[in-house]
C-alpha cells in the first residue's frame, strides 16, 4: 500500500488486547498514529513499544490527529459510549466484544 493512501489508526485503551489490535491494523496497512488512554504512562509505554507517533488522554483530545479508524480496546462498560463518540467524529470503529451491555446501547450503535 502506498504511504499516502494508508489509513491513520488510533487505539483507545492500551491494555493487553490493544497489542493484538495494533498489530492487526499495521498488518492491514494502517499507519499507527495515536494511542489513547486515561493513564498517560501506560499510553506512552504502549506508544513507544508499538510505534505510535502520539498519545492522548481521551478521544476528544485526539480528534485533531486526522484519524481514519480507531480500535476500542477498553473495558466492556465503555465500549458503546466510545464507539458512539468515535462515530460522531466520522471515524471507522473496530469494536472489541461485547459491543454494548444492553439492547438500548446496541440500538444506539
Amino acid at each position: 500500500m502506498e504511504q499516502a493512501n494508508r489509513p491513520r489508526a488510533g487505539i483507545i485503551g492500551t491494555g493487553g488486547i490493544a497489542h493484538a489490535h495494533a498489530e492487526a491494523l499495521e498488518l492491514a496497512g494502517a499507519e499507527l498514529v495515536m494511542a489513547v488512554d486515561v493513564d498517560a504512562d501506560r499510553a506512552a509505554a504502549f506508544a513507544a513499544k508499538m510505534g505510535f507517533a502520539q498519545t492522548a488522554p481521551s478521544l476528544a483530545a485526539a480528534a485533531g490527529a486526522g484519524l481514519d479508524v480507531v480500535a476500542v480496546c477498553t473495558p466492556p462498560s465503555s465500549h458503546a459510549s466510545l464507539a458512539l463518540e468515535a462515530l460522531s467524529l466520522g471515524l471507522n470503529v473496530v469494536l472489541e466484544k461485547p459491543p454494548a451491555l444492553s439492547l438500548r446501547q446496541m440500538r444506539e450503535l
